[in-house]
């Protein structure tokens, strides 16, 4: 009896064992599949995420044919559910063409991440035209035209400090080659700024095309006059600074408001008359170096407006051409621009025979990225360089390029470029042999930035070329009168390195023995008195027969005589063109010197253009890119100044050279 009670003791202690046993399985099992769904949700909120900050969107209709305004949202980034958002700039919005009536939504991306934005896209609204159109309104179609459809302006008039409202215009476009005006809603405006009673008209941009728009901008709390009399309100002269040389006249013109005005007299007056005298109907005489301000007085009031001007004076010279940029607009009657990626570009027409200019650059040139900035009684050209993608349609064959250098570069795909910016040059507009080309310049110091100021020799008239109405156009190609690059010659007067903002260099390029050779500032430059990119620099070139002397805010920083590039003797200061591993300056003429049209200076006895560009990557800073951080940064010109010497404007390349 005791036996069986122990054997059933035994089994009651056995069952509740197991019993036991099975709880704590299936507490475990529980626990293991909390832990699990926990650690899910945690790595859920651990991931990076991506948002759109509705409240700061601005905009989310759109009008067909217009592209996507990437200012108009704020995108925000976080590393995890433990850090804060964060705004990023560098984000890519898709589509990444004009919109049409069937787009919904746009997608962001940024670092694998995806977010979509809900859009309202209008259908494009064209109008009809009216007799009373602004803009090219010719029957010739082989050109684009940009208009202002003057039967739907509803404004022209607007207060002092109030914005230009872009609602009351509607700015239509005709692609060459189409007869047909389509409104489009992707223009630019300038000024860019509050008004005020010197605006009388604003410049309307798109795809390199500009058009004026008329206004008038009268004082704040002005009243109608009480009687028939319309007093001045307002007065306006037609520039803002002006840069002459002694002994030289310039011809201001005041512009009065209201045009009705009972009163159109206007008095004249110069600050310091011993720099520059005016005469009573405007003209300037420039006496002596120095600045002035002429103010233009409306007659029996107090309402003025003034002109800064500045008399230049280089004793043995003369001054032939200077660009202040103090317009509204880029003078095309000074520059021209460069597009493209330097080889075939069917959206421009551009074929430089350049593929990345040349130099594997990375950014793709066009001219929305050029403007006139006005600032605190200043005013310069800009270059922007932006971080943007550019595609090319599915007819154009940009073509890319693979890996060079000893170093090895990474591939340039065909067909996109992630930056843009800008290049200017005066070919065709103005070219000189010889004299002193001087700029005032500053840039932004991002790596990968290098920006130039230099000088290319003039395309012989044969390669010159007529557009459909008859017009000279410089082709574009890089030939002179001794060949192409470098036979003809290069003078770089500036060169700039991103990475390297208080140095300066500058070059020339030409041929020996039909190979390359170059000169260049070695050790390069530091910027006189700690100076730095960043802030305005002087960078010159003074150039003769003889020699070439490059200057850094009138500190000469090198000197090359005709010697070292006509033949090319052993000398210390400068670097050569080194090809199979060895050098070819030995004993090798430069050719262009015994050409039928050379003289002992060549190549540098012919006419050379002026180029200005801000380009983004290429082998002269080894390659580099900007940041990843990097959105856009910019190149300033305050100012560019060609002189000649007095004794050179009748030089003979075959006679007599000093």
């Amino acid at each position: 009896m005791d036996i069986g009670q122990n054997l059933v003791s035994t089994l009651k202690e056995y069952v509740l064992m197991k019993k036991l046993r099975i709880i704590i399985l299936s507490l475990c099992l529980v626990l293991g599949s909390m832990f699990f769904i926990g650690c899910s949700w945690f790595d859920l909120f651990s991931q990076p995420q991506l948002r759109i900050n509705s409240i700061y969107t601005s905009r989310i209709s759109f009008t067909e044919g217009e592209m996507f305004d990437r200012t108009s949202i704020v995108v925000e980034f976080r590393q995890s559910s433990n850090t804060s958002w964060r705004r990023v700039l560098n984000f890519m919005s898709y589509p990444n063409r004009s919109l049409n009536v069937s787009d919904t939504t746009v997608r962001i991306t940024y670092q694998d991440l995806e977010a979509k934005h809900y859009i309202i896209v209008e259908p494009l609204m064209v109008l009809p035209p009216s007799d009373s159109d602004v803009g090219n309104n010719d029957d010739d179609i082989t050109r684009a035209g940009l208009r202002i459809n003057a039967t739907y302006t509803t404004c022209t008039t607007f207060n002092d400090g109030e914005f230009f409202d872009r609602s009351t215009i509607v700015v239509e476009y005709s692609p060459a080659g189409s007869a047909i005006w389509q409104q489009t809603q992707n223009f630019l405006v300038f000024p860019n700024r509050a008004l005020n009673t010197s605006d009388t008209y604003i410049s309307i941009n798109y795809l390199g095309l500009s058009v004026s728009h008329n206004i008038t901008v009268i004082p704040r709390g002005t009243l109608p006059p009480p009687n028939g009399n319309q007093p001045v309100i307002g007065i306006a002269l037609c520039r803002r600074f002006v840069a002459l040389q002694d002994a030289s006249d310039y011809a201001l013109t005041a512009l009065l408001y209201p045009a009705n005005a009972t009163n159109q007299t206007v008095t004249w007056l110069s600050t310091n008359p011993q720099i520059a005298s005016v005469t009573q109907s405007g003209v300037v005489l420039g006496l002596a170096a120095g600045t002035t301000t002429i103010v233009a007085t409306a007659l029996g009031t107090t309402i003025s407006a003034s002109t800064e001007i500045e008399v230049l004076s280089r004793d043995g010279w003369t001054l032939t051409f200077t660009d202040e940029f103090d317009g509204h607009e880029l003078n095309e009657n000074h520059w021209r621009h460069q597009t493209g990626i330097g080889r075939l570009d069917r959206n421009t027409g551009a074929n430089y025979g350049l593929t990345g200019w040349g130099n594997h650059e990375q950014q793709y040139y066009q001219p929305e990225n050029t403007s006139i900035v006005h600032n605190n009684n200043d005013s310069f050209m800009r270059i922007t360089a932006r971080r943007e993608i550019v595609t090319a349609p599915g007819s154009v064959i940009w073509g890319g390029y693979g890996a060079t250098g000893s170093g090895g570069v990474a591939p340039l795909p065909a067909g996109r470029r992630y930056y843009t910016s800008s290049r200017i040059r005066s070919a065709g507009n103005f070219a000189q042999r010889f004299g002193r080309f001087e700029a005032m310049i500053r840039f932004d110091a991002v790596r990968g930035f290098w920006p130039a100021f230099w000088l290319m020799p003039e395309p012989p008239e044969e390669y010159w070329r007529t557009d459909s109405h008859g017009n000279p156009t410089v082709a574009g190609v890089t030939r002179g009168v001794y060949g192409g690059w470098p036979h003809s010659g290069e003078i770089d007067i500036m060169e700039g390195i991103g990475s390297r903002p208080t140095i300066a260099t500058a070059a020339i390029h030409f041929a020996y023995g039909g190979r390359h050779a170059y000169i260049h500032r070695h050790p390069t430059f530091s910027i006189p008195n700690s100076g730095r990119v960043d802030n305005w620099v002087l960078y010159a070139v003074e150039w003769c027969p003889e020699r070439i002397v490059f200057f850094v805010n009138d500190v000469r920083i090198m000197e090359v005589t005709r010697a070292q590039w006509a033949h090319g003797p052993a000398w210390t200061g400068g670097g050569f063109m080194t090809q199979g591993g060895r050098y070819y300056w030995r004993n090798e003429p430069n050719l262009a010197t015994q050409h039928v049209e050379g003289s002992p200076s060549a190549p540098f006895d012919q006419p050379f253009h002026m180029i200005l560009n801000l380009a983004v990557g290429g082998w002269f800073d080894n390659h580099a890119s900007p940041g990843e951080d990097f959105t856009q940064g910019h190149k300033d010109v305050q100012f560019v100044r060609v002189w000649q010497r007095n004794d050179l404007f009748d030089w003979n390349p075959h006679g007599t050279i000093g």
